[in-house]
């Protein structure tokens, strides 16, 4: 931790941190989070993505983990049993690699030098282990025992609500969860789930290993990109090095459109770029780069497998102009010309070019065309018409041509342009072209594509060549390729088992955001086979071929099921210690499995139906997950491979499925990525030690809840202390004073602020409950904590001398504690317990056990809060226009002494106004404006009234439009149900009081037109109901 801004006060923050000691050291010795079946409640089971035990937890984890705290605490609320437990996974290369690599520094690096950044010995070392504690780490299995009791201890002291009887790691050094897995896999396989054979895989040649999402340092999520490889042969192939003569040599590229080779009128390469000419199977020799070749070696295109054997080293200016047979061109021969926005690490480095289609070809082609002795070429080369091959409705037979055209692209240097004119076209191209040449003639592009590159590659013209999306480097610093590995892998490409999970999430599943809901259908139809083995990590064996263990993101799918019953089998984290059942690990048989999860009846079990009905009886009673909040990132792997499996383990029970997902967007600091390089990367330790719990845990709420990046402000965390002990202030004060109160209300002024605050409290109760149902957990800390303390303090202000009413700020406390409590955790349980029931003895004795009234019991005068609001925001505008008279009077070298107000007030609209308000009323108004001509309307009426009617009918839709966006539909109704004249009448003296004035005349608007003053008549005349014109003397 470096560089990190510390709080100003520390006796404030160190208060908060003596009270969130001793409230979690509470929670502890009553064991509140111990979640047990009773069927008299309703439960709530809810989970979060373990962690990777490979480091302590931070900020991030914390960030992501608080969405899944809130809610388990919101729901505790509510009067659920709620269920949130909480394990740490170990499974994968990561920890494998990492005490390799150490195990290689410590044989060569001088450990009594300070270690250099990017060093396993340095990363252990920002962790405080150092010394002779590194021989430890050697071993990848001390760091399974080594961090999770961390991870623990931190999340306990950031108040987490979790039952830990329940927790685990993952792979074989724990025996119970490792028959678990072995279970799950052998239902899977028993179903037809998982398959073996020869699959393209993301590849680490250095680790010599399939590297799946969790064993990347970068490009998690990326896959093999499937690409046709075209065989162009060179027919000269001597010109290139006399080495060549008489071997079949192949400018090889790379392509996803197939079907348009029919089109190809030259190739190009990059005239800077390093080329290879390498040996191939059936003595052919391929020239591209030397990333592409690496990808051949290891997809079986070498002589020898996963050996790259390169002939000579050639540059792309020896290749340009070099004569090649383009299969499927209509032209006997094409010529390799100069492309300089090749990128060499993507594809092979060599583009073929097809100028009928692509608006880059045919862009470049074109320029080299138009300036042969620029870019060093003989005209000749460059000499060749686009073929027109495909038919695209709105762009023709030449599409390329035409919207290079109709973009205005001057040059190929007009990158901008050509990646907007080749999106439109390839868009349009697949989705409406039709192909006029070739065997599949008359056919439309998606349906040829697959077919031309069956063809090509059954002809020998082609070759089915993978290489990663994007790039992808894994935990060991290597560049990962794509090879074909013989592995294990589950079939999510199946249609009917991805039906179903289409449908269990478009109609039985809780998203919480639409885009959550449609990136999750989008995966569930992008998934296909998924590679499911390795041979290098940790983790579970594959229980029929435990030469391969299974990976990361496979064993972690449905341990949720786990969780229900892991304190029966396991007394610790790695099950060293027997759970409360005293259950042998051996005992533990498929059979029995079957038996706790699926219900299936076997004879001679070898643990006795007891027992087993004890965890098939919690198993059910907890199932199925009700909700899972994870980042974002997960969406596309781990939850939807949890909803796969759930599918395939309980195929006909539905009802088991998880019920929902939350998803949160990543975290910043100060608006920066956390990283270590930018000196703000924060672990959960470092946080609670700056800020402690509660102020951290507010940071979090307020940083945001969507999966857009949220922001943690640190400065956020400096106020949330100040805020919440100057609450705890006020709470000790008022304790005191309540006794003074008054009792009633004694006044009609008093009895209408009273009222007005009692609604306050309730809509803000109702507004925050609804925040929390919808996971906002931003809105639900606005409404609840920052609003709520607002609305106290204007009560407070409003009532003066009288005071408040006793009973009203009792349940202002109450409201202000519950309704904080899922976010401010630890305050709220104390100020609970040493405040609350103070005045509530008839409440439970800890918050976790208050239940929160139904949202029906929090009412709210809508009409009452209404005129409220409007005494509020005329009070507002007054201040405004009193201030600017003030100075124009001082302008003026006037007195700036002001004694009267006076306003004028329209009690009703005029005709005029009201047929607009009825025309308004007619149709449907949107947030964009009205949906229907209204001006027509308008203009429209009866002929018979004065000329500037119209116009100023017209005016005033316009104006009463505007009050639409803010106001609702209370803008447009012409009925009139605010009583102005006695509103203002009861604040009289309030408004007197905060202007400093000694008058207030209330006029008439219809008494002002008459008026001999010019002012009152002008104000009379634009005076509107609730926009009263105020003139000052």
């Amino acid at each position: 931790m470096d560089q990190v801004k510390k709080p100003e006060s520390f006796a404030r923050r160190d208060q908060l941190v003596q009270i969130e000691k001793e409230v979690q050291q509470f929670w502890q010795d009553k064991h509140v989070y111990e979640a047990n079946p009773n069927h008299e409640q309703k439960k709530f089971f809810l989970t979060f993505p373990f962690p990777y035990a490979n480091g302590k937890l931070h900020l991030g984890h914390a960030f992501s983990y608080s969405k899944c705290d809130f809610g388990a605490r919101f729901k505790r609320l509510q009067g659920y049993n709620v269920l949130m437990p909480f394990a740490f996974h170990c499974t994968g290369m990561p920890i494998s690699a990492a005490a390799k690599k150490l195990t290689n520094e410590l044989q060569t690096l001088d450990v009594n030098q300070p270690p250099k950044e990017g060093t396993q010995i340095y990363s252990l070392q920002q962790m405080g282990i150092s010394g002779d504690q590194l021989q430890d780490f050697k071993d990848p299995y001390h760091w399974i025992r080594y961090f999770p009791p961390y991870g623990q201890q931190d999340l306990n002291s950031f108040g987490a609500p979790v039952d830990w009887r329940r927790s685990f790691i993952t792979t074989d050094a724990n025996p119970y969860f490792n028959s678990f897995i072995e279970w799950h896999f052998n239902k899977l396989k028993e179903g037809g789930y998982i398959k073996f054979g020869k699959r393209p895989s993301i590849f680490s040649p250095l680790d010599d290993q399939i590297c799946a999402d969790h064993d990347r340092s970068e490009g998690e999520g990326v896959n093999p990109q499937d690409y046709t490889l075209i065989k162009q042969q060179v027919l000269e192939p001597h010109l290139i090095n006399e080495i060549l003569a008489g071997k079949k040599v192949f400018l090889v590229c790379a392509t996803l459109r197939p079907e348009t080779m029919y089109g190809q009128t030259n190739t190009y390469v990059l005239p800077t770029g390093n080329y290879g000419v390498f040996e191939m199977i059936n003595d052919e020799y391929f020239v591209c780069s030397e990333r592409a070749a690496l990808n051949l070696a290891y997809q079986e295109f070498t002589k020898q497998e996963k050996k790259l054997i390169k002939i000579i080293d050639v540059s792309g200016e020896q290749l340009v102009g070099l004569k090649v047979k383009a299969p499927l061109s209509q032209y006997e021969f094409v010529y390799a010309l100069p492309m300089l926005t090749i990128k060499m690490n993507k594809g092979t480095g060599i583009v073929t070019s097809v100028p009928s289609d692509s608006p880059d070809d045919w862009a470049t082609l074109r320029d080299l065309a138009k300036k042969p002795d620029f870019f060093k070429i003989k005209p000749e080369w460059a000499d060749f018409k686009p073929v027109p091959i495909i038919e695209i409705p709105g762009y023709g037979n030449l599409a390329a041509v035409t919207a290079v055209d109709q973009f205005q692209i001057k040059s190929s240097k007009d990158s901008e342009l050509l990646a907007k004119a080749k999106d439109e076209v390839y868009l349009k191209g697949f989705n409406d072209g039709v192909m006029l040449v070739g065997d599949y003639k008359g056919l439309k592009v998606s349906q040829a594509k697959p077919l031309v590159k069956r063809d090509m590659i059954n002809q020998g013209l082609a070759l089915q060549y993978y290489e990663p999306e994007k790039l992808v480097i894994s935990r060991t610093k290597s560049e990962c390729i794509v090879a074909l590995c013989d592995q294990w892998y589950i079939n999510y490409n199946d249609p009917d088992w991805k039906q179903r999970v289409k449908d269990h999430i478009q109609n039985n599943f809780e998203a919480y955001n639409p885009a959550v809901k449609k990136e999750l259908l989008e995966s569930v139809d992008w998934i296909r086979e998924w590679g499911c083995s390795r041979s290098f990590g940790l983790g579970t064996k594959l229980p029929w071929d435990p030469q391969y263990l299974i990976e990361s993101l496979s064993d972690s799918t449905i341990y949720f099921a786990y969780y229900t019953i892991a304190h029966y089998l396991q007394g610790n984290l790695d099950g060293s210690v027997k759970g409360s059942l005293d259950i042998d690990v051996k005992d533990l048989t498929l059979q029995v499995w079957d038996y706790i999860y699926l219900g299936k009846e076997s004879e001679n079990l070898p643990i006795s139906k007891d027992k087993l009905d004890i965890m098939r009886k919690e198993f059910l009673y907890w199932y199925p997950m009700d909700l899972r909040c994870s980042g974002k990132d997960l969406i596309k792997n781990h939850l939807i491979f949890a909803l796969f499996n759930h599918a395939a383990i309980w195929k006909d029970q539905p009802n088991l499925w998880p019920k929902g997902y939350f998803c949160n967007g990543y975290v910043l600091i100060d608006g920066q990525k956390m990283s270590k390089q930018n000196g703000n990367f924060l672990t959960i330790n470092d946080v609670l030690g700056l800020y402690g719990a509660d102020a951290s845990r507010l940071n979090c709420a307020d940083s945001g809840d969507t999966l857009d990046d949220a922001n943690f402000v640190r400065e956020i965390s400096n106020s949330a202390i100040l805020k919440i002990t100057t609450l705890d202030m006020y709470f000790a004060k008022t304790i005191q004073q309540l006794p003074k109160y008054r009792q009633q209300s004694d006044t009609e002024y008093l009895k209408f602020i009273d009222e007005v605050f009692v609604s306050q409290l309730n809509r803000q109760a109702v507004l925050t409950i609804q925040a929390y149902e919808e996971m906002k957990f931003k809105e639900a800390l606005k409404q609840g904590f920052h609003i709520l303390q607002g609305v106290k303090d204007d009560y407070l202000l409003t009532t003066g001398a009288d005071g408040p009413r006793k009973d009203l700020i009792e349940k202002y406390i109450e409201l202000q504690i519950i309704l904080i409590s899922p976010i401010i955790s630890h305050f709220s349980e104390y100020a609970y317990r040493k405040y609350l029931l103070q005045i509530r003895q008839d409440l439970p004795e800890t918050l976790t056990k208050y239940q929160l009234p139904n949202i029906a019991v929090f009412v709210f005068n809508v009409n009452v809060l209404r005129q409220y609001d409007y005494y509020q925001d005329l009070l507002r505008n007054l201040r405004l226009l009193l201030a600017k008279y003030k100075e124009q009077l001082k302008k003026q070298k006037k007195p700036e002494q002001v004694n009267k107000l006076t306003l004028v007030i329209s009690k009703d609209f005029f005709d005029w106004q009201k047929e607009v308000l009825v025309i308004l009323n007619s149709g449907q108004i949107a947030d964009n404006g009205p949906q229907f001509d209204y001006k027509g309307l308008i203009k429209a009426n009866p002929t018979n009234r004065p000329k500037d009617i119209v116009s100023k009918q017209l005016q005033f839709a316009n104006y009463v439009l505007g009050e639409f966006k803010t106001r609702g539909h209370e803008a447009i109704n012409p009925n009139i149900t605010l009583d102005e004249v006695k509103l203002i009448e009861m604040f009289k003296g309030s408004i007197l009081s905060d202007l400093k004035l000694t008058q207030l005349e209330i006029i008439d608007s219809t008494e002002a037109q008459q008026s001999q003053n010019k002012l009152i008549s002008q104000a009379g005349q634009n005076s509107k109901p609730t926009e009263p014109i105020p003139l000052f003397e």
